[in-house]
């Protein structure tokens, strides 16, 4: 069994190094890691470089700036794993978090294996590996269906999925936010079932520089073209409760 993790890339060279570094140190065998620099215009794509010649298992892939959902898909296609999960450049997962991941997958008969995070605010913060609560949602039912798109928001870094269930599902190339979101409640629509972990896996930095924290025309506007996109999956889906 193969998880393979696909990291997007775009001018974030000084918290790079942390973000892989979570990944390599903590590397089991049946895990590869697809990098792929989106026409960085920092220190990048050297740094990841730097790590491919030191590490066999991590693959890099340069490409001119195409937006985050054409750089996910690009390794969404450089992938072997049988599943596939994505991890943000500067965040980082807590230790012992792939071999929880590597240990879920191969047990789950489920698509998509879901799991939770922590929310940090300073990098040298350290958030221990406390296992909870593991449920599975019967996608078929449509009661746990409702209770799922009312508690569970599937993001890039938080769902690990199952290539073989999914099939084609890609990002929508040109969404300016909640590309992930999109993405994951399509996947929802494919799967048979989630098995949802309360276990805090990942570290989701929060930065003041970050682009999450800008407000914009172009950002709005991803927002409600993202909203759109979900409504429609919802109408096929009847994602909602008759009134």
């Amino acid at each position: 069994m193969k998880i393979s993790i696909v990291i997007p890339v775009y001018n974030v060279a000084p918290y790079l190094r942390a973000g892989l570094d979570s990944v390599v140190k903590q590397w089991r065998e049946g895990v590869e890691v697809v990098a792929v620099n989106d026409g960085s215009k920092d220190d990048s794509l050297e740094i990841l470089r730097d790590y491919e010649r030191r590490y066999p298992f991590l693959k890099v892939i340069d490409q001119p700036n195409a937006g985050v959902s054409v750089a996910r898909n690009a390794g969404i296609e450089a992938t072997s794993g049988e599943w596939v999960t994505f991890m943000d450049p500067d965040d980082a997962y807590v230790d012992g978090a792939i071999a929880y991941l590597l240990d879920a997958v191969k047990k789950t008969t489920t698509d998509i294996v879901y799991y939770d995070s922590q929310v940090v605010y300073d990098q040298s913060e350290v958030v221990p590996l406390i296992k909870g609560s593991v449920r599975t949602v019967d996608l078929n039912d449509r009661g746990q269906v409702l209770d799922a798109v009312k508690t569970l928001c599937p993001i890039a870094w938080n769902c690990c999925y199952r290539r073989s269930a999914l099939g084609s599902i890609r990002y929508v190339p040109g969404l300016a936010k909640s590309q992930d979101v999109v993405y994951g409640f399509t996947c929802f629509c494919k799967a048979r079932a989630i098995e949802v972990h309360a276990t805090k896996l990942y570290k989701y930095y929060q930065r003041i520089d970050s682009c999450v924290h800008t407000v914009s025309e172009k950002r709005i506007r991803g927002d409600i073209d993202a909203a759109v996109h979900i409504f429609e999956l919802a109408k096929i889906w009847k994602w909602y409760e008759d009134c």
